[in-house]
């Protein structure tokens, strides 16, 4: 994304096959990663893997929450932003935030220099998802608001 700034949806979408593939294989070991973001996300020869697990958390079962308040707040789910319990669809909201990033160019919500969780959290419940100047397909737009719904 550095490189080309905006990736097609055929890229994008490849992308997130092998990323989905690597949260499947986390949420079978009931590993929640929490700290999903573009840095997060290491290429190899066409080949993407999810890194850093270094705020992971192992939960004894997949339907088990967890209340910490860890990851990037750019790419933080709501229900971590508002300190409350929550398990695997957060990592399903950061995924969100880095594809809509990966085809439109920009996160979906504020800006890194906002500062606080409320703050974040009001942006993101102010923000409607638009996709008035983009190019991508009706079927990419209902992905990634599907991706970014405050109430998993």
């Amino acid at each position: 994304m550095k490189d080309k700034g905006v990736l097609s949806e055929e890229e994008a979408l490849m992308i997130l096959r092998q990323l989905a593939c690597g949260f499947q294989e986390l949420q079978r070991n009931k590993i929640i990663h929490r700290d999903l973001k573009p840095a997060n996300i290491f290429s190899n020869a066409g080949e993407f893997k999810i890194g850093d697990l270094g705020f992971a958390r192992v939960l004894e079962k997949t339907t088990d929450l967890t209340k910490t308040m860890l990851g990037s707040l750019c790419y933080m789910a709501p229900e971590i932003l508002r300190n409350r319990k929550y398990g695997f669809p957060v990592d399903v909201w950061s995924l969100g935030v880095v594809l809509h990033q990966m085809v439109i160019g920009k996160r979906p919500f504020g800006n890194p220099f906002i500062g606080d969780f409320d703050s974040m959290f009001e942006c993101i419940e102010k923000t409607k998802l638009t996709f008035e100047d983009s190019k991508i397909s009706e079927e990419m737009q209902e992905l990634i608001q599907a991706m970014l719904t405050i109430d998993p």
